[in-house]
């Protein structure tokens, strides 16, 4: 399955393609990951993951970002995104799926800027196929955002027995029932 994310400005527009392959990894896969080509010198907009731990020859920026294919009901695939223009203004970032993407959460979210243990999100919102998202881009500035698929959410868990009318003593065995869900 993948994920098309195309930014759009002035004009011009820009892709890239995040999605997983059941031989694909976490690292560099030459048969599914593309390096960027370069920016034009002027009136661009430009999309891309960018892996320096990668080394790869053709530079460090990506416009398909392959990772494995994994079950995603209890984790979740997530790609850092940079989006650049020699332009300012208001840029849409479209977000087109492919026909079997899992039934689960797609999440694009933003950080600040603090260090990595401290890190809080700005904002968090769930997306669907053919939804856009506005970003506001100053010239020449990267601009960093995540895209998330995967449902994490916590199983609810509920105490069964005892429901807090039993009288419990010290030193007696006792059994404590419960049920958890998770979607």
């Amino acid at each position: 399955w993948n994920i098309e994310c195309v930014a759009s400005l002035n004009g011009n527009s820009s892709s890239l393609v995040l999605g997983t392959a059941e031989d694909g990894t976490d690292g560099f896969d030459v048969e599914y990951d593309q390096p960027s080509p370069p920016n034009p010198p002027s009136n661009f907009v430009s999309i891309y993951t960018y892996h320096i731990e990668w080394e790869n020859p053709l530079g460090n920026n990506f416009n398909q970002d392959i990772l494995n294919e994994i079950p995603l009901d209890d984790t979740m695939q997530i790609w850092e995104i940079n989006l650049i223009s020699d332009n300012g203004g208001s840029t849409d970032v479209v977000f087109n799926f492919s026909d079997n993407i899992p039934v689960v959460p797609v999440f694009i979210y933003q950080e600040t800027d603090t260090r990595r243990n401290n890190r809080e999100i700005i904002y968090k919102e769930q997306i669907t196929n053919g939804e856009s998202y506005t970003f506001d881009l100053e010239p020449n500035t990267n601009q960093i955002f995540y895209l998330a698929i995967g449902d994490i959410t916590p199983p609810e868990l509920a105490v069964t027995y005892p429901n807090g009318l039993e009288i419990l003593q010290s030193g007696e065995e006792a059994t404590f029932g419960w049920e958890a869900t998770d979607g």
